[in-house]
């Protein structure tokens, strides 16, 4: 079977990649965060905004197949609406409590409304909401599950960034981001330098944390897996979580702008 991948998602895998240059990431970074924006753009009006010549531009969409500008944005536009028209079919709540039913079989929560805390839930939406930007922590293993939720944050109006844990790599978050800590047991956060654990754990800014149980690192909101076993039923309630935050997020605050 031969798998596809849309422009969309090419575009994150560079942004999301630190192994790459840091101006290709750069570029990839800046298309993500416009990709809805970039159909009424000219080539210099997007130049100008993230400040890149138009020959590292061109050498950067030529190597994503695209011949020239018009194309790129043409191919970005259309995956654009194709995502969002598939984002709003699946963001079923209804789904979410069928399958919230099934998976906390894997846990050990004792009731559905402790496994899926609506409260909790809603006021994390709340802090995406009103945030500029919502930065991702934590292993590879874990922040890869991201992927489609970055995507679909982004058509829903949120940008999501992941960082890396190298010290001359991490973002720093300011005051206005909303941080999300994926560790199971906190010791993630050992992996940076001293200056760059204290400037990201203990910024003023909102912070989630998905977690196992118990943890090193503070934060606003907690969901915690509570998993049997832990191994790749782990990924299962991860992803089912970053599910349910965005599908209570488009019934929240999409749906509702789009139906005024």
């Amino acid at each position: 079977m031969i798998y596809t991948m849309t422009i969309l998602d090419n575009v994150l895998d560079i942004a999301n990649n630190f192994n790459i240059s840091s101006n290709d990431r750069y570029i990839a970074y800046k298309l993500f965060e416009y990709c809805d924006e970039i159909e009424k753009m000219t080539l210099t009006e997007f130049l100008d905004k993230i400040n890149i010549s138009t020959s590292q531009f061109k050498k950067f969409y030529q190597n994503l197949n695209c011949n020239n500008y018009n194309a790129l944005k043409k191919n970005i536009t259309l995956w654009c609406q194709i995502r969002l028209e598939q984002l709003t079919t699946r963001c079923n709540w209804q789904n979410i409590i069928k399958t919230s039913n099934i998976l906390i079989n894997l846990t050990n929560y004792k009731s559905v409304e402790e496994f899926l805390d609506i409260k909790i839930i809603d006021d994390i939406c709340y802090q995406i909401k009103k945030c500029n930007r919502v930065i991702l922590y934590g292993s590879e293993s874990m922040v890869s599950l991201t992927h489609d939720f970055q995507i679909d944050m982004r058509l829903l109006g949120k940008l999501v960034v992941r960082s890396s844990l190298n010290e001359d790599k991490a973002i720093f978050p300011n005051t206005d981001d909303f941080t999300c800590f994926f560790s199971l047991t906190g010791r993630i956060v050992n992996v940076l330098g001293e200056s760059t654990r204290i400037n990201i754990t203990n910024s003023i800014n909102k912070k989630l944390l998905i977690t196992q149980n118990n943890s090193i690192i503070t934060a606003d909101y907690i969901l915690r897996l509570n998993m049997k076993n832990e191994y790749y039923e782990t990924y299962y309630i991860v992803l089912f979580y970053l599910d349910v935050i965005k599908t209570r997020y488009y019934y929240l605050y999409y749906k509702k702008e789009c139906d005024k």
